[in-house]
């Protein structure tokens, strides 16, 4: 995929709109089972958080500085030498790390964690901590600097912590919960949830193409009214929880947003079967070419392979259409390679135009950049 510099627009770095961005349209219909099931990971978080804080506020600390990793998907305690009451203050800060995570904190941490008498202290590696005279407070104070400064926790999420109490972490945790459900609507990791996506800057002639990031599967796009859209979203249960921006663009124009939309991926779905795949890979299990074959690019890596028989030698010319940043590739009978386009046709879409002897080719789409998405692919002979 080429992309060119434009002059005054809107520059795509890793998913983040920089200069000239574009202002965000609104977005409607929240899936009530992707509300429960972020509801219900707070809540058991928290529920856990109050057993372990009630071992440690009930056993005696010695002090013993504990190091805490919340890399892992679990955590892990690094030194373990301390009192029971230490060790059990500790393991908090492994559920008030995922109650951060729980909001787009990115986990890559290392806490230091201390019980004495009736102080508790937490701090972050490499940028301090400090002691409190309840459990609660420390919890709270820990669970503020996990948010701060990450670029994955919404900013109405990161103030709504700054201005909570900071003598109760449940407070802090259902100021971050609230804001959440205020400012952006909810998907789950593993879930599909559809969502209404509104902007006056949508062609009421055509469909928008949307995009996500490529474990986000834009499963379907149906017409409202001239400036709605439903969007069915299929999250990949991979996905790690935190703000989302899904973009919108203009099909055979370009390839900058012509609006943006504010997601919040949530923990807590069952998972996703994955999509069958509609049509193989491979020579075996190649689709035979019709002139206008519908296809899609389910998940990340997928490769869909067409067959062509001809019986006399010609111009073969084959091309793509529709939302999708697609790469074709025509192939001889044994799969060798013969000529690839990305970008010759509309809108990042591909053609090619090849003159053919008679025999068996291929013809192999994939996405450009590893990502998902519908095309057309339209194939035309011309004997000579």
């Amino acid at each position: 995929m080429a992309m060119q510099a434009m002059r005054g627009a809107a520059i795509v770095v890793g998913g983040i709109l920089l200069a000239g961005q574009v202002s965000a349209g609104t977005v409607g219909g929240n899936d009530a089972s992707a509300v429960a099931a972020f509801q219900n990971q707070i809540g058991g978080l928290l529920a856990g958080l109050r057993t372990v804080t009630a071992e440690a506020q009930t056993a005696p600390g010695t002090g013993a500085s504990i190091w805490v990793d919340t890399t892992g998907s679990s955590g892990s305690l690094l030194g373990t030498g301390g009192s029971p009451g230490d060790i059990a203050w500790a393991r908090t800060a492994l559920l008030v790390s995922d109650l951060a995570k729980s909001f787009g904190a990115n986990g890559n941490s290392r806490i230091l964690m201390q019980r004495d008498q009736d102080r508790f202290y937490s701090g972050i590696e490499g940028v301090g901590g400090n002691w409190f005279a309840s459990a609660a407070a420390a919890e709270a104070f820990l669970f503020r600097l996990l948010l701060a400064d990450n670029v994955a926790a919404p900013p109405q999420v990161r103030a709504a912590v700054e201005t909570a109490s900071v003598d109760d972490v449940a407070n802090a945790v259902a100021a971050a919960a609230q804001a959440v459900q205020e400012a952006r609507k909810l998907v789950t990791a593993g879930g599909s949830t559809t969502l209404t996506l509104s902007s006056p800057k949508f062609d009421p002639a055509v469909l928008p193409a949307i995009y996500a990031r490529p474990d986000i599967r834009i499963a379907r796009i149906e017409r409202l009214t001239a400036s709605d859209v439903a969007v069915t979203f299929d999250v990949a249960g991979t996905v790690k929880p935190g703000a989302l921006q899904v973009r919108a663009y203009k099909p055979n124009t370009g390839f900058v947003p012509i609006d943006t939309f504010e997601l919040f991926v949530s923990a807590g779905g069952s998972g996703l079967p994955l999509p069958e795949d509609d049509h193989g890979g491979t020579i075996a299990t190649a689709t035979v070419v019709t002139g206008s074959d519908d296809g899609e690019i389910a998940v990340g890596g997928d490769e869909d392979l067409f067959m062509a028989n001809l019986s006399a030698k010609g111009m073969l010319t084959l091309s793509t259409s529709g939302p999708s940043d697609v790469v074709l590739q025509l192939e001889d009978a044994s799969g060798t390679p013969i000529v690839t386009d990305d970008d010759s046709g509309g809108w990042y879409n591909a053609k090619l135009a090849r003159q053919v002897n008679a025999g068996t080719y291929f013809v192999r789409i994939r996405h450009a950049a590893g990502g998902t998405g519908r095309y057309t692919l339209k194939s035309d002979f011309a004997p000579n």
